[in-house]
């Protein structure tokens, strides 16, 4: 278990399926998933959130995120202009 370096909520690490690390939160929720087609019975689901959905300060990450991608990548613009 870590710690998320921008609000400090405990955190745990899992892959997506593309074998990407993603922040998901340490304690599961309880959701209700329906049963069958028509949705009459349901079962309950321990299921764990994403800590980018959950993070109060999640856009800080994004924007620093986006900032290295437009530093690493090629200039668009031509040369000489």
């Amino acid at each position: 278990m870590t710690l998320c370096k921008s609000c400090g909520a405990p955190i745990m690490w899992a892959f997506s399926e593309a074998g990407i690390r993603i922040p998901l939160d340490r304690y599961p929720e309880n959701r209700f998933v329906p049963i069958g087609t028509t949705h009459d019975r349901f079962k309950v689901v321990k299921t764990w959130s994403s800590h980018f959905a959950t993070c109060p300060r999640a856009a800080e990450h994004r924007k620093v995120r986006t900032l290295r991608r437009f530093l690493k990548s090629p200039s668009k613009t031509p040369t000489g202009v």
